[in-house]
C-alpha cells in the first residue's frame, strides 16, 4: 500500500510521536487510519477511471463540458466530487480537535486566574495579554505532555 520511502517516513514520524506520550500516539494512529482510508479511496477511483477507459472518456467529456455555461460546469463539478483540500482540512480538524480543546481549557484557566476574567484588559495591554496567554498555554501543554510521557515509561523494580 505504501512506497518504501513513505513507510520509512511514517516510521520516523511514529518514533517522534511516541516521545509525546500515549495520548499523542492514539491521535496519530487515528490520523494514520484516516490517511490509509483516503489512499484506498484514491486507489479505487484511479482503478475505476482506468477501467472505464480513462483518457478516451475524458477526451469525449471535455468538449461537452466546454459547451455548457461556466455556472453549470462549476455546479455539476461541485456535486460530483469534493475538493481534496477540503477533505484533508476536515480530517486535520478531526485529528486536532483534542489538542484544540486542551489549549482552550488552558486559555480559560489563564483568563480566569491571571487576568480576573479580562476585567483588567485594555486595548493598550491586549498585545501583551495575547502573547502571555499563548506562552502560558504552550508551556502548560508541553509540561503536561512531558508528564504523560513520564507516566508511560515502565518503572523498573529493585
Amino acid at each position: 500500500m505504501y512506497w518504501k520511502s513513505h513507510a520509512t517516513q511514517i516510521e520516523a514520524d511514529f518514533q517522534r510521536v511516541k516521545l509525546l506520550g500515549t495520548g499523542a500516539v492514539e491521535e496519530w494512529l487515528k490520523g494514520l487510519q484516516l490517511r490509509q482510508s483516503s489512499l484506498l479511496k484514491d486507489m479505487d477511483r484511479w482503478e475505476s477511471w482506468a477501467a472505464d477507459g480513462g483518457l478516451d472518456v475524458m477526451k469525449r467529456q471535455v468538449p461537452a463540458t466546454l459547451k455548457q455555461p461556466p455556472s453549470a460546469v462549476s455546479a455539476s463539478t461541485a456535486k460530483s466530487r469534493r475538493d481534496p483540500k477540503d477533505v484533508l482540512d476536515t480530517e486535520w480538524d478531526e485529528v486536532q480537535a483534542p489538542v484544540r480543546t486542551r489549549f482552550a481549557r488552558y486559555a480559560d484557566d489563564y483568563i480566569r486566574h491571571k487576568w480576573k476574567r479580562c476585567k483588567r484588559l485594555r486595548s493598550k495591554s491586549s498585545a501583551f495579554f495575547a502573547t502571555r496567554l499563548l506562552m502560558y498555554a504552550q508551556n502548560r501543554f508541553f509540561k503536561d505532555v512531558a508528564g504523560e510521557a513520564a507516566l508511560d515509561e515502565p518503572v523498573e523494580g529493585p
